[in-house]
């Protein structure tokens, strides 16, 4: 069931050690002050549904470096969260069950059971 291909480790989500990332984006000083109280907002949240969550909030890589490092680790779902996304009340995600970016409204619930654990 667990395998991998030229987009890295493909694990089922209820396997996963870490079943959802979220990366944190920001250019500006500015635009750094909106992002962090969503992101911890969106991440209590999924803990809170019983989801193994890793927050990605270094500073060191480049929002790409940190999508490709996730993905070949085989997290199944990422979460962005820009100042756009906070300031349209969204989230964009991306994972394996997926073959395109989406966008998510933060006021709407969330179908997790994907990836809960039993």
């Amino acid at each position: 069931m667990t395998h991998g291909d030229d987009t890295g480790l493909m694990l089922p989500p209820k396997m996963a050690p870490i079943q959802v990332v979220i990366v944190p984006i920001w250019k500006k000083t500015d635009e750094k002050a909106l992002v962090p109280d969503a992101v911890s907002s969106v991440a209590k949240i999924l803990k809170t549904a019983g989801l193994e969550v890793k927050v990605d909030d270094s500073e060191q890589r480049t929002p790409g470096w940190k999508f490709n490092f996730w993905e070949m680790k085989g997290v199944p779902l990422r979460i962005e969260i820009g100042p756009r996304d906070v300031s349209n009340g969204t989230v964009s995600y991306l994972g394996e069950m997926f073959l395109e970016s989406k966008e998510k409204f933060l006021g709407c619930p969330w179908n997790l059971q994907f990836c809960r654990p039993k």
